[in-house]
C-alpha cells in the first residue's frame, strides 16, 4: 500500500504562472478582446491547427521569433514572409530600427514574440492599440525614445475595450502573500473554502530547481494579481510539471501563461538532452482554468487523485495497541530519516508518475528543518524489519495532513498501512485537530482507496493530471 500525496495537491491543485518580461522593465501588453480563434497554418509542425489566438498578424518577410520582446531574448522559432500566424496582443520592448521604420512594439504569438516592425498592417501589426491614454505617440519622443510609425501603416482607431493585463516577471518571496491570496480565491471558487497556506507557496518559490526568472510568472489586472504560473523539473529528462492559477473572467491572461510553461517546458526538456517535454498539469476537476483551452493544445487526462479527510475526535480516535512481532518508533534519529527515505523510494518505486529523488532533495522537499519529525513514524516486524512508514505534518490551518505512507510490497496485507493510519488519527486528535486529510491516486494498485474507505475517509475534492507531449 502506498500513497504520495504531495504538496500541490494540498493548496487545491498543481497550476503554474506566467511573467512577459520586457527588456529592463515591466511590459505593458495591448488588448485581449477578440472571442475568436484564429485558424493559421504551423510551418513546424506541417499542416493546419487553430491557434488559441484573437488575431493574424502577417510578416512582409521572414522574421525571428523570441521568447520575450527583445533581441536579448533567445530565438525560439521564425515566421516565414507572408504565413499568417495566431497573435495575442502587443508589448512595449526593445525599439527596433529597421527599413527606415522605428517601432518598439512586440506583438505576442503563440510561439514568442515578433518585431511589428517586420508585420503587415499598422504599428501594432494589426492588433488593436491600447486607450489612447496609453498609446505611444506617432512620432517624437517616449520615455527618450524616437518612436517612429511606418507611415505605409496608419494608426487604428482607439478601441473601446480596455487593455489585457500586465504581466512581469521575477517573483519572489515578497510576492508569496498576493499568490497565496490568489491561490485560496481560486480555493473558494472550486472546493468552496480556502486551504492554500502562505509558508507552502513560500516553499514553492524557494524549490532548489526552479530559476524564477525563467520558470515563474504572474499576470495582473492593474494591481490585481490574476494569474500565476510555476514549472519546475525533477526529472532531469524530459518530464516537466507545471502548476497554472487563473480566475474564470481572466481567461485570455490564463492563455499566455499557458503557452509561456509550453515554450519553457519544451526548452527545459531540450536543455536535458530530449527530444520531446511530457508536461503534467494538475487541476481540480472543476477548475477555474476553461479546459477547452488545454485540450485545444493537445492536453488530456492520464490521472485522478482525490483528497480525502476524516474528522477526529480523541475520545474516539486513541492509539491502538501494537499487534504481537510489530513495531512502531517516531523518527527521531538522522539515522531514522535517512530509513524513512530509503522506505519512500523503495515503496513509491512503481508508482505513476514516481520521481526518484535523492536524500538531500528529499529533505528539501518535505521540508526538513521544519517539519515536526515527532509525526513521522516507522513501522517494521520481527521478521522483515523496517517495512514502512508515515509522514504528517500539522502546520495546515485547514486540517491535520498526512503527506505519504508506504509499505513495502513484502509486507502489504499484514495491517501496517491500517495501524499507521490509526496512529496518525490518535496523534492529531490528541493535538485538538478535528480534521486529518491526504490524498490519493484513484487507480493506486495497492488497494489505498479501500483501506482509507475503511478508515472512515470521504472524498473532499478530486484532481485531474492533465498531460501534453510537445517537441
Amino acid at each position: 500500500m502506498t500513497v504520495e500525496t504531495g504538496e500541490h495537491i494540498m493548496s487545491a491543485r498543481i497550476l503554474a504562472r506566467a511573467a512577459l518580461v520586457g527588456a529592463g522593465a515591466p511590459a505593458l501588453l495591448g488588448p485581449l478582446t477578440a472571442a475568436t480563434a484564429v485558424a493559421a497554418s504551423d510551418a513546424d509542425g506541417g499542416g493546419a491547427r487553430i491557434m488559441a489566438a484573437p488575431y493574424a498578424v502577417v510578416p512582409y518577410e521572414t522574421v525571428n521569433v523570441r521568447s520575450g520582446p527583445a533581441r536579448s531574448y533567445d530565438k525560439v522559432g521564425s515566421v516565414a514572409a507572408n504565413q499568417a500566424r495566431g497573435a495575442y496582443c502587443w508589448v512595449r520592448g526593445e525599439t527596433i530600427r529597421d527599413h527606415g521604420y522605428t517601432n518598439n512594439v512586440w506583438v505576442k504569438l503563440v510561439e514568442g514574440y515578433v518585431s511589428a516592425v517586420y508585420l503587415k498592417g499598422n504599428e501594432y501589426g494589426t492588433c488593436p492599440p491600447p486607450r489612447p491614454a496609453d498609446r505611444p505617440p506617432v512620432s517624437g519622443e517616449e520615455g527618450g525614445r524616437t518612436v517612429t510609425v511606418n507611415p505605409l501603416r496608419p494608426s487604428s482607431p482607439p478601441p473601446t475595450l480596455g487593455p489585457c493585463p500586465t504581466p512581469f516577471g521575477r517573483p519572489g518571496l515578497t510576492d508569496a502573500t498576493a499568490i497565496t491570496e490568489l491561490l485560496n480565491e481560486v480555493d473558494r471558487i472550486e472546493i468552496g473554502r480556502p486551504e492554500t497556506d502562505l509558508h507552502i507557496v513560500e516553499a514553492d518559490l524557494k524549490r532548489p530547481e526552479i530559476v524564477l526568472e525563467s520558470d515563474s510568472w504572474l499576470a495582473f489586472d492593474g494591481e490585481r494579481l490574476v494569474a500565476y504560473g510555476l514549472l519546475w523539473d525533477e526529472s532531469a529528462s524530459e518530464r516537466v510539471d507545471v502548476d497554472h492559477y487563473v480566475l474564470p473572467d481572466h481567461q485570455q491572461a490564463g492563455e499566455l501563461i499557458l503557452d509561456a510553461l509550453q515554450a519553457r517546458a519544451l526548452e527545459k526538456a531540450r536543455e536535458n538532452g530530449a527530444a520531446r517535454a511530457v508536461v503534467h498539469l494538475h487541476l481540480n476537476t472543476e477548475p477555474t482554468l476553461d479546459t477547452e483551452l488545454i485540450e485545444r493544445r493537445g492536453w488530456h487526462v492520464v490521472r485522478r487523485y482525490h483528497v480525502l479527510q476524516r474528522p477526529v475526535d480523541a475520545a474516539v480516535d486513541l492509539v491502538p495497541e501494537l499487534p504481537a512481532g510489530i513495531r512502531l518508533r517516531a523518527c527521531a534519529e538522522g539515522t531514522d530519516r535517512a530509513r524513512v527515505h530509503a522506505l519512500y523510494q523503495s515503496s513509491f518505486a512503481e508508482h505513476f508518475d514516481f520521481q526518484p529523488r535523492s536524500y538531500d532533495r528529499w529533505l528539501h522537499d518535505v521540508d526538513a528543518e521544519g517539519l515536526d519529525w515527532s509525526l513521522v513514524w516507522i513501522a517494521g516486524t520481527e521478521d522483515l524489519g523496517d517495512v514502512g512508514f508515515l509522514l504528517a505534518r500539522d502546520d495546515r490551518e485547514a486540517m491535520g495532513w498526512i503527506r505519504s505512507i508506504g509499505v513495502l510490497s513484502e509486507a502489504r496485507g499484514s495491517g501496517l498501512g491500517g495501524l499507521l493510519l490509526r496512529h496518525a488519527f490518535a496523534a492529531f486528535a490528541a493535538r485538538g485537530r478535528d480534521t486529518v486529510g491526504l490524498g490519493v491516486d484513484t487507480a493506486n494498485p495497492t488497494g489505498a482507496p479501500a483501506l482509507y474507505a475503511r478508515h472512515g475517509m470521504a472524498v473532499h475534492y478530486a484532481v485531474d493530471t492533465w498531460e501534453t507531449v510537445l517537441s
